[in-house]
């Protein structure tokens, strides 16, 4: 591995102390430690990197040989994920490190030394999974039964990638295999498409007896035949007929909660607006949305004769003219 500049990764000056690289190393620990940014790539990265140059500054020996050979030293990093630098450690200098702040909160016992040679609980990963969320169950709420598929730790290598010396040939070396299990998820009523559903405990199991991470399904809601979702207002399309908009009318419309009758006014216009209040989705409080039914004035396709007749009388009677004013109004 190249020489990096571990005076600068750990902040420190090249004439620090050995007391002054232990409490910089700690003090970086805790913003980037990976059990306390589960996930974070960056952060695992930059542990990693973190712990190789206390590795090297904390011992006088290999400090002395980096010092000397500059950019030509190098030190044998551990393969494997950030859990592997442990090896780079004496076991009870563990809870002097990072005993302070890991401990209350991944079940490690703070102030006291562990048996030299076991190796330390630490929260399991998080694991997201996107589920489908039909369209009502996403407005009104409720629990539902999903089957997910979820990465889970390889039980023939226990999470490791290796069964023995060699590759796991059940996870082929992934460390995980894909698992469709039945998660059940309480849904908030007003569920909107692209949110988080938190599960707690349900992520991966910890490492060493430590407690499992998260599980966040990822709402997908589904579309609706007949109901648009627009914020926590509901929206529809009604058809009426050319007397129905011209004369008024009463119609019957459906909503969640069943059909209401629904005026249409005397001279009702396409693509008019009728709101029915408190008809839409659930938001805090007790509240809800309204309900917008869109009205679509229904043109027949195909006329008999006295029809066409009748309409072309009508035309006439009325003698509406709707394009008289355009020319106006782009001249």
């Amino acid at each position: 591995m190249a020489a990096k500049d571990y005076y600068k990764i750990l902040d420190v000056s090249r004439d620090a102390s050995n007391a002054a690289i232990k409490k910089a190393f700690k003090k970086q620990s805790r913003k980037y430690h990976p059990d306390l940014n589960p996930g974070d790539k960056g952060a695992e990265a930059k542990f990693k990197e973190l712990a190789e140059a206390y590795h090297v500054l904390s011992d006088p020996k290999k400090k002395a040989q980096y010092d000397q050979m500059g950019t030509n030293f190098r030190v044998d990093a551990p393969p494997g994920g950030w859990q592997d630098v442990g090896s780079w450690f004496d076991p009870n200098e563990f809870e002097d490190l990072f005993g302070d702040f890991l401990g209350g909160m991944f079940g490690g016992r703070t102030g006291r030394r562990r048996r030299p040679g076991t190796a330390r609980a630490s929260r399991g990963a998080d694991i997201e999974a996107t589920v489908e969320v039909p369209f009502i169950s996403s407005v009104n709420g409720g629990t539902l039964s999903f089957q997910v598929r979820l990465p889970r730790a390889c039980p023939g290598c226990k999470g490791t990638g290796r069964s023995g010396t060699r590759q796991c040939s059940k996870c082929k070396g992934s460390a995980s295999i894909q698992k469709v299990e039945s998660i059940n998820a309480k849904i908030s009523p007003g569920l909107s498409d692209g949110a988080r559903i938190l599960l707690k405990g349900r992520g991966q199991p910890g490492p060493n007896g430590g407690p499992a991470g998260d599980l966040r399904l990822i709402a997908k809601v589904s579309p609706h035949h007949f109901f648009q979702r627009e914020g926590f207002n509901l929206l529809c399309e009604i058809p009426v007929t050319f007397s129905e908009a011209t004369l008024g009318d009463e119609i019957k419309v459906p909503t969640l909660t069943g059909s209401v009758t629904v005026k249409i006014p005397a001279g009702t216009q396409g693509g008019q607006r009728l709101r029915l209040g408190g008809k839409g989705v659930a938001q805090k409080k007790g509240k809800k949305g309204d309900l917008y039914v869109k009205v679509k004035i229904v043109v027949p396709k195909s006329l008999n004769k006295k029809a066409k007749e009748l309409v072309g009388q009508l035309d006439k009677e009325l003698g509406i003219n709707p394009r008289e004013n355009i020319n106006k109004d782009v001249s």
